[in-house]
């Protein structure tokens, strides 16, 4: 938390109203990247995005664990999007 110099004549709420135009740009923890911006999205992510499962994104990561669209971290599986899609766009079928 930074402290500022009190201003006799500010009252409390101009205090206020500086402080959060002051803090609008930094730690907007609201602000979340977009999908299609991203590199790698998790299951759940890749699901709503492409309005596919999840249990059926986590059966086609199993299935085709030589194409190169997962990334496994940890128990966390993340799917490159691109790669995804150029998975998806030569698939007939999923």
């Amino acid at each position: 938390m930074k402290y500022t110099k009190l201003n006799v004549s500010e009252s409390i709420r101009d205090i206020s109203l500086r402080d959060q135009k002051r803090n609008q740009g930094e730690n907007n923890s609201d602000y979340k990247t977009p999908p299609w911006h991203r590199y790698v999205l998790t299951i759940t992510e890749a699901a709503e995005y492409y309005h596919i499962g999840e249990a059926k994104l986590r059966m086609l990561v199993l299935e085709n664990q030589t194409q190169e669209f997962a990334i496994l971290n940890g128990n966390r599986v993340l799917i490159k999007r691109k790669k995804f899609e150029e998975f998806l766009d030569f698939a007939t079928a999923i």
